[in-house]
């Protein structure tokens, strides 16, 4: 892993590219991978084809666990291995119960994982990588409800799946963990790791997007949900009214929470945030 992470780190307008390809691919492709899966579900019950997706997602949990167990056993760094995949499979264990509703929704958590990859070699610290790609992945959830499903009375800006997205970029990046080497070090890797948190570039991003939405909110031209307040708005969050119950109870699938664009900043900055100790521990022996 570390040769690969290194590869990529010194050729960045490739990686660039790499991972701007396979961006495009999982955005703009949605629809059609989307149809793919819905001519599944009809050709089979909807039991059966979402069982059938669970047993698959467990099959490779399973499989995925062993191989993760092998590697923190031989590791070095068992303790903080140990750690961070008790952290990330805990996420993931609460976002399936309360986040997602049917099975292949799952599927956020390996698209974005594969996403850290080059983006982690681009940037060399754990927690601007699980940044990049939630807001990488809030893009995609932006295309879908604007442009995408524009039309959908019954669509909302999905807090949900860009909290799953996050979840996906930290299983990546405690994965990159694992498998890079204890010695892996290049220049560049140095430069990033003594570059102080606040002069991360996607840090500035982050805070002048939640400027731009709370001064567009304070002026009147965003609202989070339809009603009389959200008559003069540009923008608005959701076509749907909010829910008044906690969990919103499908006829088929299972119940789920339907995540506020309040619950879900405060959710995604408190992940966020979280991941920025895999950074701060590791640095403390001068490695990845």
């Amino acid at each position: 892993m570390g040769s690969l992470i290194s590869y990529l780190s010194k050729r960045k307008i490739f990686t660039v590219i790499l991972a701007g390809i396979y961006l495009s691919f999982v955005v703009f492709y949605h629809r059609k991978v989307s149809n793919i899966f819905d001519w599944l579900r009809d050709v089979f019950s909807f039991k059966v084809y979402n069982d059938v997706i669970f047993d698959i997602n467990l099959m490779i949990m399973l499989i995925f666990s062993c191989f993760v167990f092998i590697k923190v056993i031989k590791g070095e760094r068992k303790v903080k291995m140990t750690v961070f995949w008790g952290y990330n499979l805990l996420l993931i264990l609460l976002s399936y119960k309360v986040l997602i509703t049917v099975n292949i929704e799952t599927i956020h958590y390996i698209q974005y994982a594969i996403l850290t990859l080059p983006v982690f070699a681009l940037v060399l610290r754990y927690w601007e990588t699980v940044l990049w790609v939630t807001l990488l992945g809030a893009l995609d959830e932006a295309y879908q409800y604007f442009v995408l499903y524009r039309d959908n009375n019954e669509v909302y800006l999905d807090f949900n799946d860009i909290i799953l997205n996050l979840i996906g970029a930290g299983l990546g990046v405690v994965l990159i963990y694992t498998l890079m080497h204890e010695k892996f070090k290049t220049s560049s890797d140095m430069k990033a790791g003594t570059r102080s948190w606040y002069r991360s570039p996607v840090l500035a991003i982050t805070m002048v997007l939640l400027l731009t939405g709370l001064f567009l909110y304070s002026a009147g031209f965003l609202r989070s949900y339809p009603g009389e307040d959200a008559k003069g708005a540009l923008i608005v969050l959701s076509r749907k009214p909010a829910s008044k119950e906690f969990w919103t109870i499908p006829q088929k699938s299972k119940p789920y929470h339907a995540v506020s664009p309040l619950e879900g900043m405060i959710t995604l900055a408190f992940l966020a945030a979280s991941y920025s100790l895999m950074d701060k521990r590791s640095s403390k022996g001068n490695n990845h």
